[in-house]
């Protein structure tokens, strides 16, 4: 999640367990998709216009993903430092957004991506 601070507008919304998966909720502009992060390695995308739920993604408390958690202090730590560097480095305002396209980058096996 530092790495998507650092490099972008997303920043760490919420965190929820469950038996299988720590699921992070990252957000940016409201009118942009809200980035799902499944831990170790698997990124989602969902747009808030075309979310295949029934209800708004600003909190992702309504799924009923398991139980919410909280970040460790140096957790957040990390964060609060990417975001610094992010706007150190001037990078606020000029990176947006990312949409399908980039997930087909960040994924780790080329056959998921195109599946995806």
């Amino acid at each position: 999640m530092a790495e998507l601070a650092l490099m972008g507008p997303y920043r760490f919304r919420e965190c929820w367990l469950n038996e299988t998966h720590r699921i992070h909720l990252l957000e940016a502009d409201p009118l942009w998709p809200r980035l799902i992060l499944l831990e170790p390695q698997n990124i989602r995308f969902v747009y808030p216009d075309e979310a295949s739920v029934d209800v708004p993604l600003d909190s992702l408390a309504a799924l009923e993903l398991g139980d919410r958690v909280l970040l460790d202090d140096e957790s957040l730590e990390l964060l609060e430092a990417a975001d610094l560097k992010h706007h150190r480095h001037g990078l606020a305002g000029r990176v947006l957004g990312i949409d399908h396209l980039a997930s087909r980058v960040l994924a780790g096996v080329r056959e998921d991506a195109l599946l995806e």
